[in-house]
């Protein structure tokens, strides 16, 4: 899977000068996000080949996303109820595509 989403990264950006949107950085924050327990990860495909992927996890109470940092935006926040923290999904457009 990390394979899949560096390549689908490097399409992205493959015009894209930037060191902010190297593979380096990329495969970085890929694996602190790969790291936590309650990781997820969607792949969207057409035709078979990957066009693009959503991945996240839990922060907790505090996290370090905060919103319009590195082009993130809140979309949406859930009470899960219990006693537990409510939490918000974050979304970050990419600037390319195939």
């Amino acid at each position: 899977m990390r394979g899949l989403l560096l390549d689908v990264h490097d399409a992205v950006y493959a015009d894209n000068p930037d060191p902010f949107h190297s593979r380096e950085r990329f495969s970085y924050f890929l694996d602190l996000w790969s790291s936590r327990k309650n990781r997820q990860c969607v792949v969207g495909r057409e035709g078979g080949d990957a066009m693009g992927y959503a991945y996240g996890a839990l922060l907790a109470p505090g996290g370090w996303v905060v919103e319009g940092e590195w082009g993130y935006r809140s979309v949406d926040e859930y009470d899960v109820g219990g006693g537990s923290p409510s939490y918000t999904v974050m979304v970050k457009r990419l600037s390319g595509g195939r």
